[in-house]
């Protein structure tokens, strides 16, 4: 499997590091999440906890994957931005347990219904 970084762009506001890459695998299945992030955080030079593979393209009967990484420089920008469900991706594809909970979603209160009572009736 040979890793090739296409596009690797600093993105401070998030504070990660935003890197596509290229997977050549000859006549091979598609790499497994976690062979791909810790290829990239190697190259990188970044902890594979940080990481989320946000996306993974292989075209039917190719030979090559895309990837787009998010490397994180700490771990509350990282539950900050990436959804639960894809932290507990990359914990699970590394062997570790999962760890991030989903957040919680605000409760919006539905507008009161008026109540009609028998006596009232609509006239047009």
């Amino acid at each position: 499997m040979e890793v090739t970084v296409q596009k690797k762009e600093e993105n401070p506001l998030f504070n990660r590091v935003e890197v596509s890459v290229t997977i050549h695998h000859d006549k091979k299945a598609t790499p497994s999440r976690s062979d791909i992030l810790e290829r990239v955080t190697r190259i990188v030079e970044a902890d594979p906890k940080l990481s989320t593979i946000r996306e993974l393209r292989t075209a039917y009967g190719s030979n090559y994957s895309t990837a787009l990484v998010h490397v994180y420089k700490d771990e509350n920008s990282l539950k900050e931005f990436e959804p639960a469900h894809l932290i507990n991706r990359t914990l699970k594809s590394l062997g570790l347990k999962e760890g991030a909970k989903p957040k919680p979603e605000e409760k919006k209160e539905e507008p009161k219904k008026e109540e009609v009572k028998g006596d009232e009736t609509a006239k047009t």
